[in-house]
């Protein structure tokens, strides 16, 4: 892709005015002027993205926009082997990390391919680039920040989203892809010998849905949660334990709860070798509960 080609793919996805909602582009946009790279080997490398070569670069009211193109020349079919011949280019917009404290959007020109093979099913295709998942918004690395950003650095899903000028569903979805294979490490279950057992309001009730609760259990001695199960019933909490096996609930030698006839039936049944007793939170509660009861009869009383 030369110069003019840069140039005409910049004035193309500003002016069109329909690009993805994560660009924010106004058609006041306060705009550097392009710095044409054109296949800087540096420049490249910084991206650091296999398979694309950075052409062009640009600031875009505070954010970096760099403009990529994929480097195949060649490339075969995927349905019957034949050399495919070139189909025109695709354009891409996606977000990545921040170049030295800026937002940067990528927009990655895309080889579109046809089988010159009559017969063939595959008919077009347009290829993929390692790291940037087909129609996201959020190049992969950029999607492990938000949840490196969230998990470990305490900010918000809201903040992050912000900080990368996405959605809240987006940037959710990403903390939750690249977090759930790290809760279900079986791991985490090795070696516990005392859990706690809660419930929690999980969503209030809305119009159309009812309040709904969750079940925390949590490894008292590390401090941490083991897991976070729907629901608040005594099936719950034994279909839990049930799956963890025989040995792992006899190794199980305390258990805290709360007051609720379910859970207590639940780890009775599961857990014979561990001494319940009620969290310090509860216990509170109840005291204060007595004593305020006894305080009112016997006021009433004189």
């Amino acid at each position: 892709m030369g110069r003019c080609e840069f140039r005409e793919l910049i004035r193309e996805s500003h002016d069109a005015g329909k690009g993805p909602a994560i660009l924010r582009i106004a058609t006041s946009a306060e705009r550097e002027p392009l710095s044409v790279i054109q296949h800087s080997h540096g420049a490249t490398e910084l991206v650091g993205m296999p398979g694309l070569v950075v052409g062009a670069r640009q600031v875009v009211d505070g954010e970096v926009w760099v403009y990529a193109e994929t480097e195949a020349d060649v490339m075969g079919c995927s349905g019957c082997g034949t050399r495919a011949v070139g189909h025109g280019r695709t354009r891409t917009f996606v977000r990545d990390l921040a170049v030295s404290g800026r937002p940067t959007v990528l927009c990655v020109s895309k080889r579109r391919w046809r089988c010159p093979e009559p017969d063939c099913e595959v008919n077009t295709w347009t290829e993929q680039v390692a790291g940037i998942a087909p129609r996201a918004v959020l190049t992969d690395r950029a999607r492990q920040r938000i949840t490196e950003m969230v998990n470990q650095d305490g900010d918000s899903i809201a903040s992050a989203a912000a900080t990368f000028g996405v959605g809240w569903h987006t940037a959710n979805q990403a903390v939750a892809d690249y977090t759930d294979p790290h809760v279900d490490d079986p791991d985490r279950l090795e070696g516990v010998e005392a859990i706690g057992v809660d419930e929690k309001r999980f969503l209030n009730a809305t119009p159309t849905s009812r309040t709904r609760y969750t079940t925390q259990i949590v490894d008292l001695d590390r401090h941490r949660v083991l897991d976070v199960l729907e629901g608040r019933s005594r099936d719950v909490v034994g279909g839990w334990l049930t799956e963890r096996g025989t040995d792992w609930c006899e190794n199980i030698l305390l258990a805290t709860l709360d007051p609720s006839a379910g859970y207590r039936r639940a780890l009775e049944d599961h857990l014979p070798g561990a001494t319940l007793v009620v969290d310090h939170w509860h216990c509170v509660r109840l005291a204060n509960r007595a004593i305020d009861q006894v305080r009112r009869r016997v006021q009433n009383e004189t």
